[in-house]
């Protein structure tokens, strides 16, 4: 094998897992996601899960225990904590977040992209490594529910949104019920939607 192949292999694998601690660490710094309640099937927190359904062939090929990516994703909230407040004490500010209605997530999902995201985040329910049994003490969102704000809201939900939420998360149980009937996904999932509404 040509090392300089290993070495440009290993450069983007470290900016790959540098981009996702950064995602997290922003859902982690908002409180949307959290480190305080660990589900009694799999004995993991909400952060644990959601990094391991990012960065679960690092875990597995021992590139970062679960434990290290963890404590780097915290390290990196507090770091963007610092950030933010050097940004307000310069007077810069946010934009405003305009959250999507129900339709609007209706056609989203069913995008290739997000096919493919609900299919895994089901495929994760059936494997046990996302659960929906470890409410937060913080925000009271499961690791289900959190993995859901990370992937599809990208900012702490509001009121209305409580109902897209529960949208998700019965096409996702849906889906995760073909699989426990041992039938395979198909690419479509205008049933599953349809599920999802009833």
């Amino acid at each position: 094998m040509d090392p300089s192949n290993t070495e440009g292999s290993d450069f983007d694998n470290e900016k790959i897992i540098e981009g996702k601690i950064e995602e997290i660490a922003r859902f982690v710094l908002d409180g949307d996601i959290t480190n305080d309640c660990s589900s009694p099937h799999n004995f993991l927190t909400s952060l644990e899960q959601i990094t391991l359904f990012e960065l679960e062939e690092y875990v597995i090929e021992g590139t970062f225990p679960l434990g290290i990516l963890t404590n780097m994703i915290e390290l990196k909230a507090w770091e963007l904590g610092l950030e933010e407040l050097e940004q307000e004490d310069c007077g810069e500010n946010q934009e405003p977040y305009n959250p999507l209605k129900m339709d609007d997530y209706k056609t989203l999902l069913k995008t290739p992209e997000n096919q493919k995201i609900l299919k895994r985040i089901a495929l994760n329910i059936f494997r046990g490594n996302i659960t929906d049994d470890n409410p937060s003490y913080a925000n009271e969102y499961t690791g289900l529910e959190q993995l859901i704000i990370y992937k599809f809201l990208n900012e702490h939900p509001k009121s209305e949104e409580q109902i897209i939420i529960r949208y998700i998360k019965s096409v996702v149980k849906s889906l995760r019920g073909e699989l426990q009937g041992g039938t395979k996904l198909t690419g479509s999932l205008e049933d599953i939607f349809q599920l999802g509404e009833e």
